[in-house]
């Protein structure tokens, strides 16, 4: 058997040319991967990949005018399709179009520069018969592609739109209209011809007709309406808004409330009616005030008209010879004659001489 320290100079011996040629081998920089000559070249550089893109295998024998994937292709795209930088009216199709129609044929009605009047949703899928996410659907694309535009919105269940048309896409239409192309009315136009001016009736909010100038130096405004609109109706509103103004100008009580708009709020939110006994409607007081003002103007020129009558009788008197007085006024008191001279002369001077002087002393 050998021994441990016969074999270990063999052992030196090969451990010490392995570790010499490891020193002899060149050493991998740091900071650079392994099998760093796969990426010396340029050309052989792998672009990045894209998701949804094949890896690039490398094959060095692979001709180096095959070509590869383009790692910039957008995900799951062939071929680009032209698009227009905007739509116009004959790139309309089915409900949009239809959306669009119903829309025009609303703003024309309104007079308005193409401008709707208040519109529903549920107004648009009843007059194109539609349902309701269909639509949505069409006034999504109207409004993303720009034919039209929402000017004005009150949201809820009760809401309503207001949309500015495409002044150009109006103009498309109405030339395509006048030229015959396509029918002015389109399918089922008669009908919303003629139900437009019932449409635009229905569409109006009668919460916008409420007039509150009256109370508005006390600080009422249209969130004050918005707080009572779910607890009340708008003519309990209206009527309580005029009650209360009335009550302010004419009852001492509620001039002394220290907060007199948070009185009337809390009695609408409770869904009652401010009412004054002695209420008079502003149309009532109005007309009561043109009455007093014709009666005065009348008065007057009933005192104006007598002063000109007793201008115009004496000038006349004073005109007449003593003996015209005699014949026209005789003095018969001694016979029996109860009228004296001088009412005689005003008698004579009102029936037979006023009607015609009235004239020069009248306007």
């Amino acid at each position: 058997m050998a021994r441990l320290d016969d074999l270990l100079p063999e052992l030196k011996n090969d451990t010490s040319s392995q570790i010499q040629s490891k020193k002899n081998e060149p050493s991998i920089p740091s900071g650079k991967k392994r099998r760093a000559w796969l990426v010396d070249s340029i050309d052989d550089i792998t672009p990045v990949q894209g998701k949804g893109s094949m890896n690039h295998i490398h094959k060095p024998g692979l001709s180096l005018n095959v070509s590869r994937i383009d790692a910039s292709t957008t995900k799951g795209s062939m071929n680009q399709v032209y698009k227009p930088e905007s739509l116009c009216f004959a790139d309309l199709r089915s409900n949009p179009l239809q959306l669009f129609r119903f829309l025009f044929e609303l703003a024309q009605r309104a007079e308005d520069n193409y401008k709707t009047p208040r519109v529903k949703l549920r107004d648009m899928m009843l007059n194109i018969n539609i349902s309701k996410d269909s639509a949505r659907t069409a006034l999504r694309f109207l409004l993303k592609q720009k034919f039209i535009e929402r000017i004005e919105f009150q949201p809820g269940h009760l809401g309503w739109s207001r949309y500015q048309l495409n002044e150009n896409i109006c103009n498309e239409l109405e030339k395509a209209i006048s030229k015959g192309v396509i029918d002015p009315f389109g399918s089922g136009g008669n009908r919303m011809i003629e139900s437009t001016n019932s449409l635009v009736t229905d569409f109006l909010d009668p919460w916008d007709d409420i007039d509150f100038s009256s109370l508005e130096l006390i600080g009422f405004n249209k969130k004050h309406l918005l707080q009572i609109k779910n607890k009340t109706t708008p003519d309990i509103a209206q009527e309580s808004i005029n009650h209360f103004a009335y009550s302010l100008k004419y009852n001492k009580k509620t001039k002394e409330y220290p907060n007199p708009l948070a009185t009337l709020i809390a009695v609408l939110k409770r869904g009652e009616a401010w009412i004054e006994p002695n209420y008079q409607s502003p149309q009532e007081l109005a007309q009561l005030k043109i009455l007093e003002i014709r009666k005065s103007e009348l008065e007057r020129k009933k005192a104006l008209e007598e002063e000109l009558y007793k201008v115009a009788f004496d000038e006349w008197q004073q005109s007449l010879s003593k003996g015209e007085i005699e014949s026209l006024a005789p003095d018969h008191r001694k016979k029996g004659d109860p009228v004296p001279p001088t009412a005689k002369l005003s008698i004579y001077f009102k029936e037979k001489i006023w009607p015609e002087k009235r004239k020069d002393y009248l306007i």
